[in-house]
């Protein structure tokens, strides 16, 4: 859909620009906190479950830090 509205491909890849946690981020350290300030999961999950995770946080606000 993007290509319709005039977004391009990468030149050198097949594929959009993502990485996902499962492809390698997810051995760094990530933190994540909802709009308290607080620590609401364990961060070594996948990566649906800390999108569920985080719309359930006060007003569905989050950071990973």
């Amino acid at each position: 859909m993007a290509m319709q509205v005039g977004g391009v491909m990468q030149k050198n890849d097949n594929h959009a620009a993502t990485v996902h946690l499962e492809a390698g981020a997810g051995s760094y350290g990530f933190l994540h906190v909802n709009a308290n300030g607080e620590r609401f999961m364990n961060e070594d999950v996948n990566t649906q479950s800390k999108s569920c995770s985080k719309e359930l946080q006060p007003h569905g606000i989050a950071w990973t830090v």
